[in-house]
């Protein structure tokens, strides 16, 4: 709440996270300070951003080969086409 509100998340109630989270939406903003510097950047130029992690370090590699990957063929796919 403070990240988002700063002062104005005080006092620090469960009314007032209630409160907080019925005037918030979900939104990459809220995160994307805190995870990367660029994904604002990358927001602007109208990129696409998945957030992903975990503890299965194996399955985080595969995951991002494969959308590295699929990336590229999309990439390949809309070059040819327009």
């Amino acid at each position: 709440m403070i990240l988002i509100s700063g002062s104005l998340a005080f006092p620090f109630t469960r009314d007032r996270e209630e409160a907080f989270w019925r005037e918030e939406s979900w939104r990459i903003e809220l995160v994307a300070n805190t995870l990367h510097p660029d994904i604002p950047l990358g927001r602007k130029k109208k990129k696409h951003i998945c957030l992903y992690g975990g503890g299965d370090i194996e399955w985080i590699r595969k995951f991002t080969l494969t959308a590295k990957a699929v990336a590229e063929d999309v990439g390949n796919l809309w070059r040819c086409c327009t």
